[in-house]
């Protein structure tokens, strides 16, 4: 499995000050957060900062979906797509 760098429980603190701040000096600016991409399976460290409130100091997800040099089950749009789906329910 592959090791997770950073702590999302951090990142989300780190993202409400960084939030905070540009919202002081423009308040119509849009923020977006991320970026999330190899999440697998499930998207589990993105659940953990939603947990923790990034959908509440940011204004959208910077998503990067790559799998063009998976192994052969794992490549290709299809499973791209299914990705999107389950990134989709999770935030609904």
């Amino acid at each position: 499995p592959r090791v997770r760098r950073g702590d999302a429980r951090q990142y989300v603190k780190l993202v409400e000050k960084t939030y905070n701040a540009i919202n002081e000096v423009n308040s119509t600016a849009t923020v977006i957060v991320g970026a999330l991409g190899d999440d697998l399976p499930d998207w589990p460290w993105l659940r953990q900062a939603i947990e923790f409130g990034l959908l509440k100091h940011s204004d959208g997800l910077s998503v990067h979906l790559y799998n063009h040099s998976a192994k052969e089950s794992r490549a290709g749009a299809p499973e791209l797509i299914q990705r999107l789906y389950t990134l989709d329910a999770i935030l609904k």
